[in-house]
């Protein structure tokens, strides 16, 4: 479990006049899934760039191993990683892991 500052879509949590810090797993794995390869220039094959799988037919094995190959690399212990097609043939992503 890791503490770092909590963002948001607007940019850095203020809670009582300075930075939030607090248990960050949930947001390290978020930035993860969203972030393409290549958008962290210190480590150029970290990101999943999860946007690029929507609407994808098929896609389901192999977007489950690049999460979980991306976890394993980022140092995340994985508990449960479940990927749901909803109705839009979109996919929900449960992730219960902790690094």
């Amino acid at each position: 479990m890791a503490n770092d500052i909590l963002i948001n879509d607007l940019g850095f949590i203020v809670e009582n006049g300075d930075f939030k810090a607090s248990l960050c797993d949930n947001q390290n794995i978020q930035s993860l899934l969203i972030s393409q390869q290549g958008e962290f220039k210190e480590f150029p094959l970290f990101g999943v760039g999860i946007d690029t799988y929507l609407n994808g037919a098929g896609v389901e094995q192999e977007l489950r191993s690049l999460i979980n190959t991306q976890l394993q690399k980022d140092g995340a212990n994985i508990i449960d990683l479940q990927l749901i097609q909803n109705e839009a043939n979109k996919f929900d992503i449960f992730v219960n892991a902790n690094y």
